[in-house]
């Protein structure tokens, strides 16, 4: 028994040396067409089919070919191949196919360097100029003084980073002064506050109707909800200066708070006045210009009431329209500062309740709870053309109404599944059978 030894190494694609006791070899080339030179100066070329079994081998002669000129006898030394020349025809074999294995790729990589490059390009020069900026790009900081308004409600914040802390909420449509530039951040003044807004919410002309000639212009909203299941409308019943009822539904306004019915504030001349019946009124004579009035849910509140995003028929917002006027203020608890802007209008213009001295109704609520509620002996009602009077049915069964400024008015709430409602005058009560509270 004998034993052999052979190996083949591949190098490089497409190259490989074998191994053998004997000699050694280099094969260039794919598995179908090859060239083989060894050590001992032989030279084979082979060429097949994958698949069909059927291939071509011949040798090449390493002899070199006689020239005429060239003496008829040679020399021993002249006709045996030289040792040291079939491995010159190796190392050369491994050279060309390292070459030849590197040159495709090194074609390919820079083929596609140019491509990337020229797409590249290309998109650059696509980009629409209002696109984002590479944030990974250092661009400096441009300084250009230019009105503009929001498109949405949009967040200030304190510095160019969405993930910056929120001073407030500027409202649609409102104009802000925008300073300067960082990328696609802008940095402006809105009122008495400034910080940045992403210029995606930001245009160079108001998304809405400019405001009238009116001190007080109805704003119009371009969110106006559409008639579903989380909208009512219908005409209005003032509740107070910032709840009204709808076909026997409770409807609080959203992020806004209006003195209560019987809260006294200052005017300039440092007179007391019921501001709370005056906004109510104030509401009352506003809406019965456009009538109806829809109403967007928002969420209910703990008292069972509808909160909600109400506009008149002619698409004003109602609750912008009472802070621009002076007779509620922006309730920063639920609005997120929204309707501040409105406010500091109405503070700058001395409108409503800016007047003079007032309490706000959120704090003038919680002053009451904690002090004793006093009596009134004779009970003050809403000024005319407001069905403030409330009708009340007892666990017996009894129907009693109670005015603005008795005892229990403020806790009571009506139910109008049980049947009880608003009325607009006593006398409208009593026709229907109710008496009036002796409370």
């Amino acid at each position: 028994m004998v034993l052999r030894f052979r190996k083949s190494i591949r190098i490089a694609p497409g190259v490989r040396i074998n191994l053998n006791a004997k000699n050694a070899s280099v094969r260039v080339g794919p598995k179908s067409l090859g060239y083989t030179v060894s050590t001992t100066g032989k030279k084979r070329l082979s060429a097949s089919i994958l698949g069909t079994g059927l291939s071509y081998s011949e040798v090449v002669s390493s002899k070199r070919r006689p020239v005429p000129s060239a003496p008829s006898q040679l020399t021993a030394s002249q006709t045996k191949p030289s040792g040291k020349r079939p491995l010159a025809f190796v190392l050369l074999a491994i050279g060309a196919g390292l070459v030849w294995c590197s040159t495709p790729y090194n074609d390919t990589k820079i083929a596609g360097e140019r491509l990337s490059t020229a797409r590249s390009s290309e998109q650059q020069n696509l980009t629409p100029a209002t696109a984002e900026p590479d944030p990974r790009v250092s661009r400096p900081a441009s300084s250009v003084q230019k009105t503009l308004y929001s498109t949405a409600n949009v967040r200030l914040r304190t510095s160019p980073s969405a993930e910056s802390q929120i001073v407030l909420t500027v409202p649609v449509g409102s104009a802000v002064l925008s300073s300067r530039r960082e990328g696609s951040w802008h940095h402006v003044s809105y009122g008495n506050y400034s910080g940045w807004i992403l210029g995606n919410y930001l245009a160079e002309l108001r998304p809405e109707p400019e405001a009238t000639s009116s001190p007080i212009a109805p704003v119009v909203s371009r969110e106006q909800p559409a008639n579903d299941s989380n909208t009512i409308s219908g005409r209005a019943t003032i509740i107070d200066g910032d709840t009204i009822d709808i076909a026997g539904t409770r409807v609080r306004f959203n992020g806004i708070d209006a003195p209560e019915s019987t809260q006294l504030c200052q005017n300039a001349k440092n007179k007391n006045y019921r501001c709370g019946q005056s906004a109510a009124k104030a509401l009352d004579a506003w809406l019965a210009t456009s009538r109806p009035v829809t109403c967007k849910f928002v969420e209910w509140d703990h008292y069972g009431r509808f909160v909600g995003d109400c506009y008149r028929s002619d698409g004003a917002a109602v609750a912008t329209w009472l802070v621009s006027a002076g007779h509620a203020m922006d309730w920063p608890l639920h609005s997120g500062g929204v309707y501040a802007s409105y406010q500091d209008e109405a503070r700058m213009a001395k409108r409503g309740i800016w007047q003079g001295e007032f309490q706000p109704a959120w704090e003038w609520r919680a002053a009451q709870q904690a002090a004793p509620k006093p009596e009134t002996t004779s009970p003050v009602r809403l000024l005319s053309g407001s069905c403030d009077i409330k009708g009340n049915i007892s666990n017996k069964g009894v129907r009693i109404y109670h005015l603005p400024g008795q005892r229990f008015y403020d806790k009571t709430v009506l139910s109008p599944a049980k049947g009880e409602r608003m009325f607009c005058s006593e006398d409208e009560a009593r026709a229907a059978g109710w008496r009036r509270s002796k409370r």
